[in-house]
């Protein structure tokens, strides 16, 4: 981004035009995504073990405290929690810098901010990428995956 600073003329505009273009690729690639992953999942103890056919339950775990795999993979999180990440990260990640760009191209400060929102969004993206992962072994500990 910061090559169209340097070179305010045809090829400049051509790269602004093709930074556009991409940003909308993503914006359309994020919200199918969203889209896709926001379906329910069908794992169940019953999937997990491959016993479909009967009821299936977990006599004992044998864990008195919450152990290193409970706590590192079983995060709980809101669905309102999720939608508003998801809406800061596509903000962030594409309709952030796409404004910066579109209204000035030609200020340096704007190109830092956009390239810093870029980035921003792309850490929400990734911390919620990881906190709503569903873990299969959060089936052990009778937890939906």
């Amino acid at each position: 981004m910061f090559a169209v600073l340097n070179y305010h003329n045809e090829r400049s505009e051509l790269l602004l035009t093709l930074i556009m273009a991409l940003l909308c690729l993503a914006f359309i690639t994020k919200a199918l995504c969203y889209y896709f992953i926001g379906k329910p999942s069908e794992l169940s103890i019953k999937t997990a073990t491959g016993l479909s056919a009967r009821k299936v339950r977990l006599l004992h775990t044998g864990e008195s405290a919450k152990n290193f795999i409970m706590k590192e993979f079983g995060f709980d999180i809101s669905v309102k929690k999720v939608l508003c990440f998801r809406l800061a990260s596509l903000l962030l990640i594409v309709v952030a810098p796409a404004l910066c760009l579109a209204l000035f191209s030609t200020s340096f400060n704007f190109l830092l901010t956009a390239v810093i929102c870029n980035f921003l969004g792309l850490i929400v993206e990734r911390w919620l990428f990881f906190e709503e992962a569903k873990h299969i072994v959060n089936l052990y500990y009778v937890r939906e995956a």
